[in-house]
């Protein structure tokens, strides 16, 4: 992707007439590049669509093909609705705006690619979004220990092997990748090096006087040999070769180069290290089909296994907005998915399956005092009830290019590492964590690992003193509190337990039990402030900030504990 100043995300709000905190695009900046999915929510007209929109379109400078908004239907009782279906009785792909968005983003990796899903508990999450959301936690790291140096044959021996059915012509390739020169080369290097020895010893019964007979019979033979193909000889000579240039090469063959050339890549960078994930079964046919009748795969000889079609770059004609659809596929590394929800009558709420998968950023706050540049005079009016919390030097820091949009796989190294730059943070994790086991409502690895990611790409972006402590703020309030959904017996305890980590200090009166009564609460917002509303169990941003060391979440717990008092119930989204 093209490189992008953060002060022109900014500038380019503001010329498309919206208003959104720094805080806010930073926090939904980092949130994606933590985990491509993410759930907006909040009452309608907050601006959850227009920031996706907004945010998608700067990040893809305009090119709206890179950007794809789909309105959720009730009626989507299965995943059909969004990938699609195989038609058997004229072979053809019924072909959603998913797929063939999924189809550019696997045909350009380099750039990023957004799904915005508009209203999308209009229908039951789990239902239609099952295979998605099993997908995206299939992703993981491949570690896969090889050597640096492949001219050493015994170490090459013990690092390498080539699968059955690997053509010699295969082992010349790899052998004039490592010659790394555009020289012609006697077939006598190429008979000799490593790769080919190391061939003949896995796959090859030839005696020492068939050996150089056999290797010309690879490179002189017709088209059926890869060798002939891929290589050349000065006037045909047939002494000497070396590789074509790729682009001269057909789409097969260029495929199987380029394969080769990351298997060597490999090699020689020692440990590699590749995201890889489960594939979705689109349709059971090995050719790939499009979704007109007839139309299907015409590459004979595909070089790429059943489950690896999708990497073939003829699946998308962008001069004719055409597409073939794969047997089978993954969600693409650079596709994210942003979820807008409103909460009514006509709505699902979320499992804890869904919540546990996203961040969950939250739109009630509406700041009509800036937006509007309101005077004392209106201000006044709502002044008393204002208590946000947000910081606008929570930002990138000035001059930050963003020069790729690309996620990572959160794991325990990132734990360790937000343990090492943020302890007291890390200590209030794990005591949260602590509290909630009690009531069998904690979470597992990969939340904590997925809090730490985003600690540490926070950390990566802003210099801003205070960071790491609003990060945990946010964490807590998007990855763990969205999860409370239920009665005053289930949820008061945890709530007004995690309400005291969020303090900096805990009054002496709370400090030695873990239960506590209705009226307790109160008491609690009597020592934090003479000021404290009772009935609406609010403080104000100014007390919010002085008080707690993780303010957002402060205020977001005692709105919940308002609705147990009144209700008998809360829930986080509402």
């Amino acid at each position: 992707m093209k490189a992008i100043k953060v002060e022109n995300i900014i500038d380019e709000f503001e010329a498309k007439k919206f208003f959104f905190n720094k805080e806010l695009i930073f926090n939904y900046f980092n949130c994606l590049k933590t985990k491509p999915f993410l759930i907006l929510t909040g009452i309608s007209g907050s601006g959850k669509s227009k920031l996706s929109q907004v945010f998608s379109d700067i990040i893809s400078e305009g090119n709206k093909s890179k950007i794809e908004l789909i309105p959720v239907k009730p009626n989507w009782k299965d995943s059909k609705g969004l990938f699609g279906y195989h038609n058997l009785l004229d072979n053809t792909y019924y072909i959603t705006p998913l797929i063939k968005l999924m189809i550019r983003a696997l045909s350009d990796g380099e750039n990023p690619y957004f799904l915005i899903l508009d209203e999308m508990n209009l229908a039951k999450t789990e239902h239609y979004f099952a295979d998605y959301l099993s997908l995206i936690e299939s992703r993981q790291l491949r570690i896969t220990n090889t050597t640096r140096d492949i001219n050493i044959y015994s170490t090459l021996k013990s690092n390498f092997t080539f699968k059955q059915g690997d053509s010699l012509s295969e082992a010349i390739i790899l052998a004039a990748i490592d010659f790394n020169t555009n020289t012609y080369r006697p077939v006598a290097d190429y008979r000799g090096h490593n790769f080919s020895k190391l061939w003949r010893e896995q796959f090859s019964n030839v005696s020492d006087e068939n050996w150089t007979p056999q290797f010309r019979t690879e490179l002189n033979q017709g088209d059926n040999r890869l060798a002939n193909r891929v290589f050349e000889s000065p006037n045909g000579e047939g002494r000497n070769y070396r590789l074509k240039d790729k682009s001269g090469l057909s789409v097969s063959d260029r495929a199987i180069i380029e394969r080769l050339e990351k298997t060597y890549s490999d090699l020689v960078n020692g440990t590699s290290v590749e995201i890889y994930q489960d594939l979705i079964t689109l349709h059971n046919n090995d050719i790939c089909i499009g979704a007109c009748s007839g139309t299907s795969c015409t590459i004979t000889n595909c070089p790429y296994k059943n489950e690896e079609k999708y990497k073939c770059d003829k699946l998308y004609d962008s001069s004719s907005d055409t597409y073939l659809v794969p047997p089978k596929m993954p969600i693409p590394l650079n596709l994210f998915t942003i979820g807008t929800v409103n909460i009514d009558e006509t709505t699902y709420m979320f499992s804890p399956k869904v919540l546990d998968r996203a961040n969950v950023i939250e739109f009630n706050d509406i700041d009509f005092e800036n937006l509007l540049g309101l005077s004392e005079e209106f201000k006044s009016i709502i002044s008393e009830n204002s208590n946000y919390v947000w910081d606008e030097n929570f930002y990138f820091n000035d001059g930050t290019i963003i020069d790729e949009f690309k996620i990572d796989i959160p794991n325990a190294e990132h734990a360790k590492y937000f343990m090492n730059i943020y302890s007291n943070g890390f200590k209030d994790i794990l005591k949260i964590f602590d509290i909630l086991r009690v009531y069998n409502m904690h979470f597992g690895y990969r939340t904590m690992n997925e809090i730490s990611l985003y600690i540490s790409n926070v950390n990566k972006f802003t210099a801003y003193e205070h960071k790491l402590q609003i990060a945990v703020d946010l964490q807590v309030l998007q990855k763990i509190l969205p999860k409370f959904h239920g009665s005053f017996e289930k949820l008061w305890n945890p709530l007004f337990n995690i309400l005291l980590v969020c303090l900096k200090e805990i009054p002496k009166e709370f400090k030695n039990t873990s239960s506590f009564a209705s009226g307790d609460i109160e008491k609690l917002l009597s020592i934090v402030s003479e000021d404290a509303n009772y009935e609406k169990m609010s403080l104000d941003a100014e007390t919010l900030k002085n008080k707690f060391k993780y303010p957002r979440s402060a205020k977001k717990i005692l709105s919940m504990m308002k609705n147990l008092q009144m209700y008998g119930f809360c829930s986080y989204i509402e």
